[in-house]
């Protein structure tokens, strides 16, 4: 059974708009990444494309969480920063000590979306990288496993939830 034409009409435009965004957000991410050097774009305009192309395959998101996003985007900016901060503090000392390893993390997201975007967000925030995925098991490189690594990524996975409406809340 097919959907009225007025259902495919409206969604044909909320996927034009997806795409529209989210073209926008990349393209304005790697040009304040590359400090808006438009020559960057060579490179940075098949990556937007394909990014775009990518996010329109996946599953729909869900509808736009405007203050949900508003309190993300500083959030993860200062986990950024204050990652940032943590690794270069230790990196300078005279004598670094750093411990190595994977951690696994057990993730209750359930969307494609909300664990792509967390994954994502791990592998942002420096001294991680999201490494593999089994299951609900996602196994984290740590530039230093004595770290409060699951703490970090729990309030991390806590955020997404909000940002992607997920039932329930992570806890640990």
């Amino acid at each position: 059974m097919s959907q009225p034409k007025h259902h495919r009409v409206a969604d044909t435009r909320r996927r034009a708009a997806q795409g529209v965004t989210v073209a926008v957000a990349c393209a304005g991410t790697w040009l304040a990444l590359t400090s808006g050097d438009l020559a960057s774009l060579v490179v940075g305009g098949p990556v937007v494309a394909l990014a775009t192309a990518a996010s329109l395959r996946g599953e729909a998101p869900p509808p736009a969480r405007a203050g949900a996003a508003a309190r993300f985007l500083p959030f993860l900016l200062r986990e950024i920063f204050a990652s940032a901060w943590y690794v270069a503090s230790r990196v300078f000392r005279r004598h670094p000590r750093f411990e190595p390893g994977i951690v696994t993390y057990r993730m209750e997201l359930r969307g494609a979306a909300a664990r792509a975007a967390f994954m994502n967000a791990v592998t942002l925030t420096p001294g991680t990288l999201a490494a593999d995925l089994h299951g609900d098991s996602l196994s984290i490189h740590a530039l230093d496993r004595t770290a409060d690594v699951e703490g970090s990524l729990s309030a991390l996975e806590a955020r997404v939830a909000a940002l992607f409406a997920e039932p329930g809340e992570p806890g640990r």
